[in-house]
């Protein structure tokens, strides 16, 4: 049975492949590339103070030896031994695990370098252009209703009363960007008219970021005084819901139109009016870090509308909207200079330098916001180590 499976052909090719495996580890070991910062100095890794007398490690074993050699000024210099040599430890200029250290002060500079004062740095931007291209279609339909006269007996198209039918408009949007790739986001929307003075609207969206509800009502008042002047008051209110941000928003909005002859006679016509509207949110907006960067957008779009087709009473027209969006980093940003000024030149940057500093929940503000990101600085961290001395600051 084991010969049967030391000669099998699947048995075989495992073997080759756990042997190319262990030869390439023993060539090109996967290891060495997983060394993010590097293999250290030594001296600056370590310090055994002067005073040392255990020869063993009581936590790992490790045999630790200390030899005294000499003072300078007072300060006393040693020479210390430890067998605890991990893989990726380089020796020292005294050999691999001998230490001759004096002590250090090691500087872990965080953000820009405390001792910039003006210093240029250079920043290469690139970022791919973000394009966007997108086809939305409408289609509203219609249709003609038919009645029997009993009276000629016969088919009669009735009036119709503007108000009386609801009106449908369906549509499809297809957008395409290099980033997010395509995305379909079908729609419908129905509106009704009562009486010429109210209106009922109902408006569904289906898109990427989830089905967006809209029902809204109008309120008209038409008014003529006489001939020569007429007025139209109106008032909106709508809601928008998202299937997962719940209520999102509340659209409230007013309008005023007026129009005046001078004179019966005459064709000149004045017109006058306004529009008032505000929208309420109900969502904490999302902000988006952005990037010290420079930026330009070119846009275009191309409407159409097709005019009217009438078949066996039914008609339909159509609306056809073309557009696209192309941003991409400005040419004057892709390699900039700016003065960066670190922690202890802070009062004498300008308008336009880099600081030495980070900000705690940064997001959007105005000047009516009531708190504002908390600021920490990013002053560098210092650590001395020495004999008779230990500390950071």
């Amino acid at each position: 049975m084991i010969l049967r499976i030391q000669k099998s052909k699947s048995f075989r090719l495992t073997s080759l492949t756990l042997a190319l495996c262990l030869f390439i580890d023993l060539v090109l070991p996967r290891q060495a590339f997983a060394l993010t910062g590097g293999a250290a100095q030594p001296e600056f890794n370590s310090f055994t103070p002067v005073g040392t007398s255990d020869m063993v490690d009581l936590s790992s074993g490790d045999m630790n030896y200390n030899i005294p050699l000499m003072d300078v000024g007072g300060y006393p210099l040693n020479l210390a031994y430890s067998s605890g040599v991990s893989m990726d430890e380089e020796a020292s200029h005294v050999g691999l695990g001998w230490n001759l250290a004096v002590g250090q002060i090691s500087r872990n500079v965080r953000g820009i370098p405390d001792d910039f004062n003006g210093d240029e740095m250079v920043y290469e931007n690139y970022l791919k252009p973000n394009v966007t291209v997108g086809l939305n279609f409408a289609f509203q339909p219609g249709a003609v209703g038919v009645e029997w006269d009993k009276e000629g007996g016969s088919l009669t198209v009735p009036e119709q009363d503007t108000g009386s039918a609801p009106g449908i408009k369906a549509s499809i949007s297809v957008k395409y960007n290099n980033y997010t790739g395509i995305s379909v986001s079908p729609g419908l929307g129905i509106t009704k008219e009562y009486k010429k003075d109210v209106s009922v609207g109902f408006n569904a969206n289906s898109g990427p970021d989830g089905l967006v509800v809209s029902p809204s009502v109008s309120l008209h008042n038409t008014s003529e005084k006489n001939d020569q002047r007429d007025k139209d008051l109106g008032l909106n209110f709508g809601l928008s819901m998202n299937s997962r941000q719940g209520l999102s928003a509340l659209t409230l909005g007013m309008s005023r139109k007026a129009q005046y002859k001078e004179n019966t006679g005459s064709k000149k016509i004045k017109n006058s009016g306004f529009n008032v509207g505000s929208t309420i949110s109900f969502t904490d907006p999302v902000y988006t870090p952005t990037k010290r960067v420079g930026m330009e957008t070119a846009n275009f779009t191309l409407n159409a509308e097709p005019g009217g087709i009438e078949l066996f009473g039914a008609e339909g027209a159509a609306e056809i909207t073309a557009y696209g969006t192309v941003t991409k980093v400005r040419e004057e940003e892709e390699n900039k200079s700016v003065s960066a000024y670190g922690y202890a030149h802070t009062e004498e940057a300008g308008k336009h330098a880099i600081l030495d500093f980070n900000r705690e929940k940064d997001g959007s503000f105005s000047v009516n916001a009531t708190n504002l990101p908390i600021t920490n600085y990013t002053y560098d961290i210092y650590s001395v180590k020495g004999q008779g001395v230990s500390g950071t600051y």
